[in-house]
């Protein structure tokens, strides 16, 4: 049966963000500290996601179906969906890390992290992107400089990498 489904998942605390995988099968949802993957079809916990110690930043799906997630706790995990471990743990960023992106071929992520330096009397921020291998764990690109606040695209090849920054500028 076709069209919509809505059902009501008790969460412990207020809802941060959620993701589709790429072919429905699984929901991704992240609450502070908490990340769930559920059956869309019926909204049933499957999995809870233990690894990352602190706040969950941010979730996406590649499209083999693995997750991918940022924390507080400045690493990357990939997670098997339907056998849920974290099989590759990535980084530590460094500073404030709260832009991923992965590809949609699910070869590579980037992220983006936040190093506070000192201007004048004031503090800002500098980016730094690192680019990982999801399937080695490897960095194949650190790219720094980069002032203001960035976001972060990669290309569907996954071979060229756009950040843009609050300075209006790729």
């Amino acid at each position: 049966e076709k069209g919509l489904r809505l059902w009501s998942i008790p969460l412990t605390e207020p809802l941060d963000g959620f993701r589709f995988s790429p072919n429905d099968t699984r929901l991704v949802v992240w609450s502070r500290h908490t990340t769930r993957l559920l059956d869309p079809a019926n909204g049933q916990v499957l999995h809870e996601l233990f690894g990352h110690e602190g706040v969950i930043y941010k979730a996406a799906f590649a499209p083999d179906g693995r997750l991918v997630t940022l924390g507080e706790d400045q690493t990357i995990r990939v997670w098997d969906t339907h056998a849920p471990k974290a099989f590759l743990p990535l980084g530590p960023i460094g500073g404030n890390d709260r832009v991923m992106a992965v590809d949609p071929a699910g070869k590579r992520c980037a992220v983006v992290g936040y190093l506070p330096y000192s201007v004048g009397k004031g503090t800002s921020f500098r980016a730094q992107a690192i680019v990982y291998d999801l399937t080695t764990g490897a960095t194949l690109a650190t790219i720094g400089g980069v002032t203001n606040r960035a976001w972060a695209v990669l290309t569907p090849e996954g071979t060229h990498l756009l950040l843009r920054t609050t300075t209006r500028r790729i």
